[in-house]
């Protein structure tokens, strides 16, 4: 599971516009899945993807984040 995590987020910074979108709607998905640990480290990396020089790697740093976020409890949101 964490390949696959980690594939999706190394994804995010596919030329190709719609490739992007595409793993960003994913880990939104499979983010249900995580465990709190895995969810932790994989939001955590897409946070440090907004310091990424790419405009289009940030802004699919931030799709992602927001697909994970409407999926999280009220309890994780305040973690």
């Amino acid at each position: 599971l964490e390949n696959a995590i980690n594939t999706l987020i190394d994804g995010l910074k596919d030329k190709d516009k719609d490739i992007r979108e595409s793993y960003a709607k994913s880990l939104g998905v499979i983010s249900e899945k995580l465990n709190e640990k895995q969810l932790e480290n994989a939001i955590h990396t897409l946070i440090h993807g907004f310091k990424d020089e790419d405009k289009d790697v940030r802004e699919a740093c931030a799709r992602s984040l927001g697909v994970i976020s409407t999926n999280l409890t009220d309890k994780q949101l305040e973690g």
